[in-house]
């Protein structure tokens, strides 16, 4: 043990007092801090509570917002994201300014890293998201992106395909697609409108030669028309396919024949059509399929990506939900037989994230082997 001489413990002792007083010095001293940085952050939230509550506004306030999408003007991407960009504004604080671009290549894929990886994330950009995006995230190995990040805001119509092909083309059916060629023109390899018809090769045996890199579905009909390619795996919100629909439900001559749809269920518009869920496959194609099947559930779906804060997201939702009541917005949806289907963004997020979640791994294994053999099908 250390122990003090006598002329240290007296001097020690002659201090006492002192270090007594400094202690209760010191002691206030921390006590003060203490308060003071109470205060601070006390005062520092309360700011922060009044700032968040005027914060969309101020933000968007004199603000231009992108609503990106990943296609041409002239299809259903362009009709769906001109309407968001028209009726949303003024029931979002501060009413900015939206507008659309066009970002089109890789079939929608371009887009979708952008938004994700490179565009701002602070509420100044969006997209009218590919509905490929869930379905890229679960079986491609690496797609840029996670559909479960996100920030859903709202879905307009939701979307299934229906091979078409060229009333002009001599092809009368799917089973005339059996033995002969038929071609279809596609945007990229990974698109569903080239997986599509690619899956159908496989389970039914048909001979669709699929022709991708066309920039947008009107540039797609154009082909058709100028019979560069015979047909293709037409969207059912396009505006052209509408009006096919309305001449084939009257009974009337249309320019195009339908030779499958690709759904979960049956086509009522269309039945007698072969419906892709009732062909035979495996246990593998048939969990490739409900993955595939995901594409349909998103259709034209409004989203943010990650990190955008959450006031915005709700502020955005609430938007999208009072433009649906909007009197003048579902005039113009009725004037031009637009579809809607909508589904709130939160009941999105959840069932995405649930799909995720919930499919069993060894499900997707096998659903990705089978997409990475479609793939493979349309290098040949």
């Amino acid at each position: 043990m250390l122990r003090l001489s006598n002329s240290e413990e007296a001097s020690s002792s002659a201090a006492e007092p002192y270090r007594s007083l400094y202690r209760r010095i010191m002691m206030t001293q921390r006590w003060l801090t203490g308060l003071a940085a109470f205060c601070a952050i006390s005062g520092a939230a309360a700011a922060s509570g009044q700032l968040h509550a005027q914060s969309v506004e101020s933000f968007y306030s004199g603000r231009t917002v992108e609503v990106v999408i990943g296609a041409g003007m002239g299809g259903s991407y362009g009709l769906y994201s001109q309407l968001a960009a028209k009726y949303m504004s003024k029931y979002i604080p501060g009413n900015p300014t939206m507008v659309v671009r066009s970002r089109p290549g890789a079939g929608g894929q371009l887009a979708l890293r952008y938004v994700y990886n490179a565009a701002p994330h602070d509420g100044s950009v969006l997209m009218l998201i590919s509905p490929a995006v869930l379905f890229d995230t679960m079986l491609s190995k690496d797609p840029g992106y996670d559909a479960g990040k996100f920030q859903y805001i709202g879905r307009f119509v939701n979307n299934n395909y229906v091979g078409l092909v060229d009333a002009r083309s001599g092809i009368m059916s799917l089973d005339d697609a059996k033995s002969r060629q038929v071609v279809f023109g596609a945007l990229g390899a990974r698109n569903a409108l080239a997986t599509g018809p690619a899956f159908v090769n496989r389970v039914a045996g048909a001979k669709i030669k699929i022709v991708t890199g066309y920039k947008g579905l009107a540039r797609l009909y154009q082909a058709v028309d100028q019979k560069e390619v015979d047909g293709l795996n037409a969207t059912v919100v396009n505006s052209r396919f509408l009006r096919f629909l309305d001449a084939y439900r009257k009974g009337e001559k249309t320019e195009f024949r339908p030779l499958y749809v690709i759904s979960l269920r049956p086509s009522a518009d269309l039945s007698g059509v072969p419906s892709v869920i009732d062909m035979k496959m495996s246990d593998a194609e048939r969990a490739y399929l409900q993955i595939f099947a995901s594409q349909s559930f998103l259709g034209r779906s409004l989203a943010f990506p990650p990190e955008v804060p959450k006031a915005y997201v709700d502020a955005f939702r609430n938007a999208f939900r009072s433009m649906l009541k909007d009197e003048a917005f579902r005039a113009e949806v009725a004037r031009t037989k637009t579809l809607l289907a909508t589904l709130d963004g939160e009941e999105l997020q959840k069932t995405i994230g649930k799909i995720i979640d919930e499919t069993p791994p060894d499900q997707v294994a096998k659903a990705a082997k089978v997409y990475e053999e479609v793939l493979s099908s349309l290098k040949k």
